[in-house]
């Protein structure tokens, strides 16, 4: 398992990253503060009728394939992109596919977001072009893809010192090696984002994307197509890398959109991607969870919906432990803040009390309970397997066996833990990860930037 450096990784989403993008509105237990006096509280095309599905491969290196040791390890443009088209009304299976030798990744099926897209690609971490050069020929034949995505280029610089123009020379072998297999395929070829400057490779890259559209010119014949996706401009790479080279979320969604138009607009697959261009500067709610946050994008997309307000200070505090107030605080929040008439559960929690009407709510709701004594201990923090409980009773209790889920997923859980069956149910909905060691450690309290990760993924479900 890849670790995500703070205990479960960050992720994501069917939910437009509208908490970063002024432009666009956004791949457990709840997850806000600890709430006290101090907290501010052309026609797309169709397919679905097709004898055939459209097959797309996407081709490249760690970009295309996501980068085994980024905090947001689930991401990459193609789970966006594959969202986006089958939004449009291309129908999974039937109307569209994304083909490709390598269907998960190395690092474990829990590494990539799981849910409804195709994790089909050619893609490698640290491919040059001259590994997709000599690639493509078997991976056409095997898969006979309609339209090559090729994202490919920046090692080319940053590793081997390839010259801009063996580079391109590389992609023009490259797309002749996959017209021997089929000659009337098209082809769209990605100019490279920029990279933060210290990695020195600006100038490369830009002299590659002005030779890959000359390319795109010279290469394109009547049944196959060479179009360009331009990936440079507007992507900011402070904020739309993790580490200045491979994209977060936000870089993801923008590479998306891209392919999205080009696709569109070319070839008339899909739909537009309407407001493709997030702020090209967002600025960060809280002061303590800055861009590159590992879970920037979780945390930002539950503060845009009003899901956690943070503190008096400007701050979200994301290393605090979540407390049991505002764990149902937070459930209820997501739940559209129903009406509620408070009634006295337990001793310790008056009509008074600032969050009586939450835990009224998380009662009547059958989320939680309190303690034998009477008692629902508000400022108690929630362990890491309580809150797999409050998450797995929110959504309704689902129906099925998963301890064995969690107890293959994690060393320090076993079939027999408390709460596995609910554990089980977070791995297999790509709720959870855990930890790089493989342990869930279901009896420590749950961190605020964990159970925003937690939340965040539960409604892309």
């Amino acid at each position: 398992m890849v670790p995500d450096l703070v205990g479960d990784r960050a992720g994501p989403p069917w939910l437009r990253l509208a908490v970063v993008l002024v432009a666009a509105a956004a791949y457990l237990a709840v997850f806000a503060p600890t709430v006290v006096a101090a907290e501010d509280d052309a026609d797309p095309i169709s397919l679905s009728t097709s004898a055939t599905p459209l097959l797309v491969m996407p081709v490249g290196d760690s970009i295309t394939r996501g980068y085994s040791s980024a905090p947001e390890p689930q991401g990459t443009y193609r789970m966006y992109l594959y969202d986006h088209l089958v939004a449009s009304g291309l129908e999974p299976g039937s109307a569209l596919d994304f083909v490709g030798p390598r269907s998960t990744h190395p690092s474990g099926d829990g590494y990539l977001r799981q849910g409804l897209w195709d994790h089909d690609a050619l893609a490698v971490a640290g491919w040059r072009t001259t590994n997709t050069r000599d690639a493509i020929a078997d991976a056409v034949a095997t898969f006979d893809p309609d339209v090559l995505l090729v994202l490919v280029g920046v090692n080319d610089f940053l590793l081997d010192d390839r010259s801009p123009q063996e580079a391109t020379n590389n992609v023009s072998t490259l797309i002749s090696n996959a017209r021997t297999e089929r000659s009337e395929i098209k082809v769209v070829l990605a100019e490279i984002p920029p990279t933060n400057p210290e990695r020195n490779v600006d100038a490369d890259i830009v002299a590659y994307n002005g030779l890959l559209r000359e390319l795109a010119t010279s290469a394109t014949t009547e049944n196959s197509p060479v179009v360009t996706v331009d990936l440079y401009t507007g992507f900011n790479p402070a904020a739309y890398h993790h580490d200045g080279l491979h994209p977060n979320p936000i870089g993801d969604e923008f590479i998306a959109s891209r392919f999205a138009d080009v696709l569109y607009t070319e070839f008339g697959i899909g739909a537009p991607w309407n407001d493709p261009n997030p702020d090209p500067d967002p600025v960060p709610t809280f002061s303590d969870v800055p861009l590159d946050h590992p879970f920037f994008v979780e945390i930002e997309s539950l503060a845009e919906q009003d899901v956690i307000r943070g503190f008096g200070d400007g701050t979200f505090r994301p290393t605090v432990d979540v407390t049991r107030q505002a764990a149902v605080a937070f459930l209820y929040r997501v739940a559209g803040e129903p009406a509620v008439t408070f009634s006295q559960e337990f001793d310790d929690v008056g009509p008074e009390h600032p969050f009586a009407i939450e835990i009224t709510w998380a009662v009547q709701e059958g989320v939680t309970t309190g303690f034998p004594d009477g008692t629902f201990r508000p400022t108690d923090t929630v362990t890491r397997r309580a809150s797999s409980a409050l998450l797995f009773r929110f959504a309704g209790e689902p129906a099925g066996d998963f301890a064995a889920s969690a107890a293959a997923a994690f060393t320090d859980v076993t079939t027999d833990t408390a709460f596995a069956n609910e554990i089980g149910w977070m791995v297999d909905a790509g709720i959870t990860t855990g930890f790089p060691d493989d342990t869930f450690r279901p009896g420590i309290s749950v961190t605020r930037q964990a159970q925003a990760a937690f939340l965040y993924r539960y409604q892309q479900l």
